[in-house]
């Protein structure tokens, strides 16, 4: 009957209002239910005078649990999801003010960073420590080169010694101090050939000096030079390194911020 039907259902935990019309019920039936041991498997039983309405039945009640089922899982998936959409809109207002916070103080503080995450005041840090740390070894070289000139007759500086114009002056001053030498064992000191060579001589030997002269100078302007520039960059060094620590402070609330954000 369809009494009997609707108290199957129930007993099954289904809906009662299911039409029972749709279901041709067996005048004498049987229904049992059956848990296997150790699983989740429930065998529906039923017995009837008819094997194919006893089957269809069995079925039907079966079908009907299944979808009722489905149906109780849609509906908490539905649940679910419709409080998860809700978590998701507070959090994407909770990051967007985050983010306009991290945006507004970077920008108050002013605070730049590069493509790796560091501040840009830190990379002109970097770039300072190694333009000093260059200049250093630079004034380091001008300094024993110019002791050296200072310190040595001028000819025997390297620079002088390994310069190639200066190389073909001493060769020209060889070859006339020998002329003159020749020249003095046939006429007088005070012979027109003598005195010739001599003033090519004495040109010769003052324009050297001035070269050697001009040499020296130039090792003394660049150790100058090094010293004036180890000077500016040690000081723009020392600005910058007080920029920089100033700006740890800001950039460790920037983090606090980042990371909020994150």
């Amino acid at each position: 009957s369809a009494k009997a039907y609707q108290s199957w259902r129930s007993r099954l935990g289904l809906a009662s209002n299911a039409p029972a019309g749709e279901l041709q019920i067996p005048a004498t039936s049987d229904i049992k239910f059956r848990v296997a041991d150790n699983t989740r498997i429930v065998e529906i039983l039923s017995d009837s005078t008819s094997a194919q309405t006893a089957a269809a039945y069995a079925n039907a009640l079966a079908n009907e649990y299944i979808a009722s089922n489905l149906q109780a899982h849609l509906e908490a998936i539905n649940h679910a999801h419709e409080f998860l959409k809700g978590q998701l809109d507070e959090i994407r207002a909770n990051f967007e003010k985050s983010e306009d916070q991290l945006q507004a103080y970077g920008r108050a503080a002013n605070l730049m960073f590069t493509a790796d995450k560091g501040s840009v005041e830190q990379e002109k840090l970097k770039q300072m420590q190694m333009a000093l740390s260059e200049a250093q070894a630079g004034r380091i070289l001008k300094q024993s080169e110019y002791q050296i000139a200072s310190s040595s007759a001028a000819a025997t500086v390297p620079q002088v010694l390994d310069n190639t114009r200066l190389s073909d002056y001493q060769s020209q001053l060889t070859g006339l101090r020998r002329q003159l030498a020749e020249l003095k064992t046939q006429y007088p000191p005070d012979h027109p050939k003598v005195r010739e060579i001599q003033a090519q001589i004495d040109d010769l030997e003052s324009t050297l000096k001035k070269e050697e002269g001009n040499i020296v100078a130039r090792i003394r302007n660049d150790y100058q030079a090094a010293v004036t520039r180890e000077k500016l960059l040690n000081s723009a060094y020392g600005q910058q390194t007080q920029v920089v620590t100033q700006q740890t402070q800001k950039t460790t609330y920037y983090n606090i911020l980042e990371r909020e954000a994150d």
